[in-house]
């Protein structure tokens, strides 16, 4: 039990640091505008979608009740999916299409070790 609580807060701080290192730079980094351009995304859902990122990382991280938790685990993993599928249809590479995918299996690994560790 020690060592999938070890794997739950590892693999979720560090996921919970990449999703709101990536929703600070959809805020700040004038180059995400034309990356969402590409992908066929309005100016306006960067914003909401960097937001929605530093918002459920604090979830994640903070204690927060565990239907809250779930909430977050899955909206990170639809935007995960979500961006896969964007990437493909715009045409990117397979690193493009297939990173978001093996983000969300770690995530559904993080998603099972919360639910085996006694929450929701």
């Amino acid at each position: 039990m020690k060592m999938l609580s070890g794997f739950y807060w590892i693999s979720i701080t560090l996921f919970a640091l990449m999703m709101a290192a990536s929703g600070v730079m959809y805020l700040v980094d004038a180059r995400f505008k034309e990356r969402f351009t590409h992908l066929g995304f309005p100016s306006y859902f960067r914003i909401e979608l960097g937001m929605l990122k530093l918002a459920g990382a604090v979830v994640l991280l903070l204690p927060f009740p565990d239907f809250m938790k779930e909430w977050a685990f899955a909206g990170f993993f639809i935007v995960l999916v979500s961006a896969s599928i964007a990437h493909h249809v715009s045409g990117d590479g397979p690193k493009k299409v297939l990173t978001p995918i093996c983000v969300a299996v770690i995530l559904t690994f993080s998603y099972v070790a919360f639910r085996h560790l006694g929450h929701a």
